[in-house]
């Protein structure tokens, strides 16, 4: 493996994600921090400008992480849309280098994609149970332990809970809900960055 440095002058994650293109690299690591008045709620952090203009994986590394623990699991958050599939792949890549659990999380309230009839009766369990369920099956030849999970809670608290219960995790999600203007919250990918509880892994959605 190769080692570059590199240093540029000018606006810091503008130069980050120049860099990245330049070097033509697969994933950009950086550690995320509060705003500069301490406040985890607003925005400024460089982590959030990169997230925002990326078009490779950034793994963003919670500051308070002064020692490394080998994760137990990657947590992959799933949406039931297309745009939630774009970190499903890099999510599986780094469960298999690291030889860890992928854990596959959806929660009830950011279900989409299901009929006013399946609402009604009911059946919103099952489907995001089957959908799991037909992702993990799909993954079947890739040696992985893979576990499911449905929840009732915010996305962001499901994808925590299971990060929480198995120590080191990484959580993989899309950029698909970062909010497009700034100053706006609102988004399960940037709760999860502000949160600096576990590494985000953000995977641009296509």
């Amino acid at each position: 493996m190769g080692v570059a440095t590199d240093s540029e002058k000018g606006e810091t994650a503008r130069e980050i994600v120049e860099a990245a293109r330049r070097y033509e690299a697969g994933l950009i690591v950086m550690t995320g921090h509060a705003s500069a008045h301490g406040r985890k709620d607003l925005l400024g952090s460089t982590a959030h400008a990169v997230l925002r203009r990326c078009t490779v994986p950034v793994l963003v590394v919670p500051l308070s992480s002064t020692r490394w623990t080998p994760p137990a699991a990657v947590v992959f958050g799933h949406d039931g849309s297309e745009k939630s599939n774009s970190a499903l792949q890099p999510a599986v890549q780094l469960a298999s280098a690291l030889g860890c659990e992928l854990a596959l999380v959806r929660a009830l309230d950011a279900v989409s994609g299901l009929s006013g009839a399946a609402r009604y009766y009911g059946a919103v369990d099952d489907f995001a149970q089957n959908d799991l369920n037909e992702i993990r099956d799909g993954l079947s030849d890739s040696g992985l332990k893979v576990t499911t999970f449905v929840g009732k809670r915010p996305p962001e608290q499901e994808l925590l809970g299971v990060a929480d219960s198995r120590p080191g995790s990484v959580i993989a999600v899309s950029t698909s809900s970062m909010s497009a203007a700034p100053n706006v919250l609102g988004s399960t990918t940037d709760r999860l960055v502000r949160s600096q509880t576990h590494p985000v892994l953000a995977v641009p959605s296509r």
